[in-house]
């Protein structure tokens, strides 16, 4: 009796090798700490208003339809409203400018906090257990990574349905599985990295794949990371990696084996924060 994988089980599994392929929206620190207008000049909005006021000189059919004594009442209009939402966004960027400032400098606790307002990857269960940030300076984030373990979610058995539509299991190839989960551990740390660095403005992510718990756990992978490093257009996230400082053993018939870091700026500080997802 033919059967085929079922759609359910066949989209989960193809789910657990693109979570690279979706990411938050980056974040530009560096325009936000910037003002919008200068206090005491015209704000953009308003600007343009006052450029079309100034520069109109009406033809001749439209002074003699009077269009010419409409048309700056309504830009006159346009430019006071306009100028109360310039205003709005100085107002705003004055609130949140001490916020960027400090994202700038690289503070430890706002950094994470801009993560977890901004990243989108700890909102995902199936991504990861939790993780743990940790900043050495304003240029350099580490990042833990504590992964789920290759029984915990790649399934053991194969959901199949047959022709009459009967639900059939068998046994997922043990090889097979390794290989789905070594693309799901390249597929999970290049997401978190993009966010990483779509959220934060550091140059450098020292990043860390770790399977156990927070208090015994040990790395499978770790890789030192450059910003646009992870921007070669239809490169797997195999490939993305691996083109940087990365350290992994991974055996086909066996999968990942414990590993040391690369060199780490905090080496396993003590006071690193693991954050569990919410």
């Amino acid at each position: 009796m033919s059967s085929k994988v079922t759609s359910a089980q066949e989209s989960f599994l193809t789910r657990l090798e693109e979570f690279h392929k979706n990411w938050c929206e980056p974040i530009d620190w560096q325009q936000r700490s910037l003002k919008p207008f200068n206090k005491g000049q015209l704000g953009p909005g308003e600007a343009v208003w006052a450029t079309k006021l100034q520069s109109y000189e009406p033809p001749m059919l439209e002074r003699y339809i009077g269009i010419h004594k409409v048309k700056p009442m309504y830009w006159q209009y346009r430019k006071r409203k306009a100028a109360n939402e310039d205003l709005k966004l100085y107002k705003e960027w004055e609130v949140n400018h001490p916020f960027v400032q400090q994202v700038m400098s690289g503070e430890q606790d706002v950094w994470r906090e801009v993560v977890r307002l901004h990243a989108t990857f700890h909102q995902e269960q199936t991504i990861a257990k939790s993780y743990s940030l940790h900043k050495y300076d304003q240029n350099t984030a580490e990042c833990d990574v504590f992964l789920h373990s290759m029984e915990e979610v790649i399934p053991s058995k194969i959901e199949y349905a047959t022709k009459r539509g009967q639900i059939r299991y068998r046994d997922f190839p043990k090889t097979k599985r390794i290989i789905l989960y070594e693309s799901y551990v390249y597929s999970c740390l290049v997401r978190v990295a993009r966010e990483l660095f779509a959220v934060l403005p550091c140059r450098t992510i020292y990043l860390n794949g770790l399977l156990g718990s927070a208090q015994d756990h040990f790395p499978i992978l770790s890789a030192i990371l450059e910003r646009n490093a992870l921007k070669a257009r239809g490169a797997t996230p195999h490939v993305l990696l691996q083109k940087n400082r990365t350290l992994v053993a991974h055996k086909k018939r066996t999968g990942f084996h414990q590993i040391d870091r690369v060199y780490s700026p905090c080496i396993m500080n003590q006071d690193i924060e693991v954050k569990p997802y919410e």
